[in-house]
């Protein structure tokens, strides 16, 4: 369908830095595939559509569009859903200046979804901005990175929880 071809052109855009047209790339393919009622692509792209607002300093807005994919991810257990929530959490938290929750989010997902360092988009638009952000930390806390032995095995309604304490 074409709707999948606005996600990756949207893909391609907010990859290469065209933000304002992968955003509107993004919403013509979420608009398509909530006509279609496939709501895991319509889940899914709402992430990539926050982590480019978020990268255009659209704060309000990114997690507006992430929250709604997380109320998703929680309700149905999406697990693809609820990882790519999780970086757009910790993208958030970064905004907040809690670089500290930030990488453990990035910790976690990276142990549920072992792949997501090999996953280069996603490392370009949203893993490079959480790395550097916990490189420029001035504190030495690295509790942070030893997140994944707590937040392995969390289940989908779990998510929440973590997502309430980081006052999202």
């Amino acid at each position: 369908h074409l709707a999948h071809m606005d996600y990756l052109m949207g893909c391609i855009a907010s990859a290469l830095g065209q933000h304002a047209k992968a955003v509107s790339l993004f919403e013509t393919a979420i608009a398509a595939f909530r006509s279609l009622g496939w709501p895991p692509e319509v889940f899914t792209t709402l992430c990539y559509l926050s982590y480019t607002l978020w990268a255009q300093g659209k704060i309000a807005q990114a997690k507006a569009h992430l929250m709604e994919a997380l109320r998703f991810g929680i309700e149905t257990g999406h697990y693809f859903t609820l990882v790519l929530g999780l970086i757009g959490a910790a993208l958030l938290l970064i905004s907040q200046g809690d670089c500290t929750r930030a990488v453990a989010f990035w910790a976690g997902v990276s142990v549920w979804w072992p792949q997501v360092k090999a996953y280069r988009w996603l490392w370009d638009v949203a893993g490079r901005h959480i790395e550097a952000a916990a490189a420029a930390r001035d504190d030495q806390d690295v509790g942070a990175w030893n997140a994944p032995a707590r937040l392995d095995g969390v289940e989908a309604t779990d998510c929440g929880r973590h997502l309430r304490r980081a006052r999202l």
